[in-house]
């Protein structure tokens, strides 16, 4: 009996002593566990397929509704690229009234001719809630030419005409940001012929440099039209109506 008693009167200084230090070291473990667990209850799915933690009445349909494109919006661009004459450059403005597509082009260029054209534009249109869009477009409108047929290693101008023209063109495109005003990148390719063809004859002066610089009276005969083939890199804005 004096062995236990004697034991145990050294043994409470020390249990006093390691009491303290173990209730320490449970009390925050205990604590995780029973976070974890709470976390753990928060995280069962509910009957309807969502957890009280990811309920949240606003936000997915908020953001459904805020990546849906608008009924309507103006894009304005600037084509740069070639056409079967040579250089071109245009610019345009279409209104997208849900897919219905309605506006105007201008543009002009040339290596050896030259040549300007203003004409309407109708047709379809898509819009995407990730951003591209495409547009299938008829395009109707009148052209104008110069230098047609000229030669540029002689004094001859070659033939002038102003001619209608239809055709058609594609445009793929995509429209960055989801505010109202986007940057609007793309490309657009186009076929179109001229309505019909007109000879034009004319007289010009020409200067022969080779021999004795004397002048001569020459005559010009061209058939102005053709058929064409256009592409052109996009760049503009594209603006949402009613958001």
């Amino acid at each position: 009996m004096r062995v236990g008693s004697r034991a145990s009167h050294h043994l409470r200084p020390l249990l006093a002593a390691v009491l303290p230090v173990a209730l320490g070291l449970v009390a925050p473990t205990a604590h995780a566990e029973v976070a974890r667990a709470e976390l753990a209850r928060a995280e069962v799915p509910h009957a309807d397929g969502v957890t009280p933690v990811a309920r949240n009445d606003g936000s997915p349909a908020a953001a459904a509704v805020a990546t849906e494109p608008p009924p309507t919006d103006v894009t304005v661009g600037l084509g740069v690229g070639a056409m079967t004459e040579g250089a071109l450059v245009e610019t345009s403005v279409l209104v997208r009234l849900h897919h219905i597509d309605l506006g105007f082009d201008a543009g002009g260029g040339g290596l050896f001719i030259g040549l300007a054209s203003v004409g309407a534009l109708a047709g379809v249109g898509f819009r995407s809630p990730s951003g591209v869009r495409f547009d299938l477009l008829a395009n109707a409108g009148v052209r104008s030419y110069s230098g047609w047929g000229g030669n540029f290693l002689s004094d001859d101008p070659g033939a002038s005409a102003t001619l209608p023209y239809a055709g058609g063109k594609f445009r793929l495109s995509y429209l960055f940001g989801h505010r109202k005003g986007h940057f609007t990148l793309g490309g657009e390719f186009g076929v179109d012929t001229d309505l019909g063809r007109k000879r034009v004859q004319y007289d010009y002066q020409e200067t022969d440099f080779l021999f004795d610089d004397g002048t001569s009276i020459q005559h010009g005969d061209q058939t102005v039209g053709g058929t064409r083939a256009t592409f052109v890199v996009l760049l503009g804005g594209t603006i949402d109506m009613g958001r």
